[in-house]
Order: structure tokens, then sequence, then C-alpha cells
């Protein structure tokens, strides 16, 4: 009795594979791209500890500190009287670090919180004289920190440059 019978043959071209696996190789021999988009969810993780006045939220200003400012017309949010502060907020990346910093001098007394001793100076009213010195108390206002959801952003950052390499996009 004879049989018919029917061959399936099937092959597979290991070319693209081969391909998507040197891709994965080269960006996983090169931490740069992954770093950078650390430090990148960093920084957005800090821009927005600036807008939403914390997170939680900062210790308000004292009632003294916001009439200055209403006087003045000057913003009135929490650690922006100028700007300066959150402007200064920059991030910077390597093969094998990522962060952001700040060059103000006076940041880690507004993130850390302390006291600063302040020294009698020239005072500003008509009847002339000094102002007195004294310590001051500044509450500390951490800006400089990751969400839950920016820390998983962080998680999951090697995963998006790989999956981008690995789609060609690298």
């Amino acid at each position: 009795m004879a049989t018919d019978r029917t061959e399936i043959k099937i092959e597979v071209d290991a070319a693209q594979a081969q391909a998507a696996l040197r891709r994965l190789l080269e960006a996983g021999e090169d931490l740069t791209p992954i770093m950078a988009d650390i430090a990148g969810t960093m920084q957005r993780e800090v821009e927005e500890n600036f807008r939403a006045q914390g997170r939680p939220a900062w210790t308000p200003l004292a009632p003294s500190t916001l009439r200055r400012r209403r006087q003045s017309g000057a913003d009135a949010k929490i650690l922006q009287h100028t700007g300066q502060l959150a402007a200064s907020i920059t991030p910077s990346s390597g093969r094998d670090f990522a962060q952001v910093a700040t060059n103000k001098i006076y940041g880690p007394i507004q993130h850390f919180g302390g006291t600063i001793r302040r020294a009698p100076r020239p005072s500003r009213s008509k009847r002339g004289g000094t102002t007195k010195g004294g310590e001051i108390r500044i509450p500390a206002r951490p800006f400089m920190v990751l969400s839950e959801a920016g820390l998983e952003k962080i998680r999951l950052a090697p995963t998006r440059v790989l999956q981008s390499a690995l789609d060609g996009a690298a």
C-alpha cells in the first residue's frame, strides 16, 4: 500500500534575530543612554516637587514671609521667591552614573532644614541703626526626592532603552 507523503519544510532566516541580538548586546555594553534616561526622569521628578510645593506638602511659609512677599508683589510659592533654585536643577549622566544637582549654596539648608545665624546689618528704615541679628530656623522642604512613580520609571529605564534597541531605534 502506497502512501502519499507531503513534505512540509520551515526555514528560518536568523539574520534579523542576529541583528536584534547584536543591537541588544551593544546597548547593554554602553549604559550611557540608560543613565541619561534616568537623569531626565529625576529632573522631571524634582520639577514636579516644585510645581506641587512638595510631595508631601512642604511646611507653609511663615506669616511674616507671606506678608513681605505680598507687599513686594513677589510670588508666594514656597522655595520660588526668585525661581533661581528651581531653575538651577540640572541633570548629568555618564556610562555609570545619573544625577541631578543644584549649584545654589542655599540648596542644602532648604532641602534638609536647619538653623542659620544672621549677622546684624544696617537698617533700611529712615531712623537708621541696625537690624538685630540672630538665629533663623529654616524648616526642611525636601525638593530632591523621588515619588514611587518616579522610582518605577527609573526601574523600567533599562527595559525602555533595550526595547528601543531591540526595535532598531537605537
